[in-house]
C-alpha cells in the first residue's frame, strides 16, 4: 500500500468491525512492518506512536457485534 512508503508513518491500526480485534502495524528499526494483533483476551491495546492505551470495552462500547 502506498501509505506504507511514507517515511514519517511509524504505526497504523486496523480495527475490526465484525469482532473484537485490533491489528497494529509498526515499522521496526530495519524499516519492515511488524504486526501485533490484540484480541479481547488482551483486554487492552496500545498505540506507541501517540502514547495511547485503551480497553476493548471502551473501543467497542457502542458497537453491536
Amino acid at each position: 500500500a502506498d501509505y506504507q512508503t511514507l517515511e514519517s508513518l511509524k504505526e497504523y491500526v486496523l480495527i475490526n468491525t465484525k469482532r473484537q480485534r485490533v491489528e497494529c502495524f509498526r515499522r521496526n528499526d530495519e524499516g519492515l512492518w511488524v504486526l501485533q494483533t490484540y484480541t479481547v483476551d488482551n483486554q487492552s491495546f496500545r498505540l506507541h506512536s501517540i502514547d495511547f492505551e485503551a480497553t476493548f470495552a471502551d473501543l467497542y462500547e457502542d458497537a453491536e457485534l
